[in-house]
């Protein structure tokens, strides 16, 4: 379980860098998330809802303080209680 955790971590690191290299980052996947949504509606499929509209800088905005407080933020706050404190110092 703890090393999943480590895994997971990394895997969503960047919201945890300094905001010129998250904002890369979160352009980057909403991007993506954009492609798939304009995918699904070409081959007739459900359309993921979250990922609508992620052109708009207050809708990107909107969901990524969302993912932060909802995801990265317990997460990396389990490992650091784990890693007794470490983090606060990094």
């Amino acid at each position: 379980m703890i090393t999943g955790t480590i895994v997971h971590c990394a895997d969503l690191y960047a919201p945890t860098k300094k905001f010129s290299v998250s904002r890369v980052w979160a352009t980057k996947i909403n991007q993506e998330f954009s492609n798939q949504v304009k995918e699904e509606m070409e081959n007739g499929l459900s359309v993921t809802t979250f990922m609508l509209n992620l052109d708009s800088v207050k809708v990107m905005a909107k969901q990524e303080i969302g993912f932060i407080n909802i995801i990265v933020k317990p997460l990396w706050s389990l490992i650091n209680t784990f890693m007794e404190g470490y983090l606060d110092e990094a």
